[in-house]
């Protein structure tokens, strides 16, 4: 183990002898396994220059707030591109 990470390894325990037990039980929880249908977190690849297209539709993967709005401009782009009703 380099010093480094010595140091770190003291420094978290002795963060968490300070933090009360109440606290870090409310937050710190065990992770629930990843479901089938969850979208992989992956930003845009910027060394490959990307369109406004592909960069809109890279929002599907950077994160929550951006899935959500790729989630939009999907819908938005196929209601464009839907044909009008005739009733």
């Amino acid at each position: 183990m380099g010093a480094l990470s010595h140091s770190c390894h003291i420094y978290f325990a002795i963060m968490s002898s300070l933090i009360p037990h109440g606290a870090s039980a409310a937050v710190l929880k065990h992770s629930e396994p990843v479901p089938d249908e969850a979208v992989a977190v992956q930003g845009p690849n910027f060394d490959e220059r990307p369109t406004l297209e592909t960069l809109l539709e890279s929002y599907e993967r950077i994160g929550f707030q951006a899935n959500s709005l790729g989630k939009a401009i999907s819908i938005v782009n196929k209601m464009v591109g839907a044909p009008l009703s005739s009733s």
